[in-house]
């Protein structure tokens, strides 16, 4: 099912609601992971780890190969818009 939604959308499409959604994902993650029982957790965590360090290596070597990218520009664009969609409301408990 899920290959059939990914066919329907033009590539920039997905691509981009990919990003968005990981970062979702991974807000979630953050709060659900921690009612998860240690042992159980620690080997989601290396899991994840792995999968992340996979998805780093290979995000890298795309990045790479665009060698006329500012990459100080594009890391303070991505930092920026990064902040701008993780900035959560302040609790006072």
């Amino acid at each position: 099912m899920m290959k059939l939604f990914v066919d329907l959308l033009p590539p920039g499409t997905f691509a981009e609601f990919m990003v968005n959604r990981s970062r979702e994902i991974g807000v979630l993650f953050k709060e659900k992971v921690t009612e998860v029982p240690q042992p159980e957790r620690d080997a989601l965590l290396r899991e994840l780890r792995v999968v992340l360090e996979n998805w780093l290596a290979w995000t890298n070597s795309q990045l790479t190969s665009v060698q006329s990218v500012d990459t100080k520009k594009l890391r303070k664009k991505v930092v920026t818009r990064v902040a701008k969609s993780h900035s959560l409301p302040s609790s006072s408990a």
